[in-house]
C-alpha cells in the first residue's frame, strides 16, 4: 500500500465497503443502483455515442482546419 494518508484512507473505505457485500462488486452496484433509484434524484442516462464516418476528403478538411485554428499557438 501507499505511504500516502488520503490513499490509505481510500483504500481502507473501499476495502470496508466491499467487505460489506462479501467482495462481490455486482452485489455492491445493485445495491448503488437500487439507492440511487430510491433517492428520487434524476439519474442521467447516457447513450453511447456512435463514432462518425468521414470520407477521406471530410478528415482532411478537419485537418486543415485543426492546423488552421491552433496556427500561431504555441506547445508547451
Amino acid at each position: 500500500m501507499s505511504t500516502n494518508p488520503i490513499l490509505r484512507e481510500i483504500y481502507s473505505a473501499r476495502e470496508q465497503i466491499m467487505a460489506e457485500y462479501g467482495n462481490d462488486l455486482a452485489a455492491y452496484l445493485q445495491s448503488a443502483a437500487q439507492r440511487a433509484k430510491a433517492s428520487g434524484h434524476p439519474v442521467a442516462k447516457l447513450e453511447q455515442r456512435k463514432p462518425r464516418r468521414l470520407s477521406n476528403q471530410q478528415t482532411l478538411n478537419a485537418v486543415e482546419e485543426q492546423d488552421v485554428s491552433t496556427a500561431g499557438t504555441t506547445e508547451r
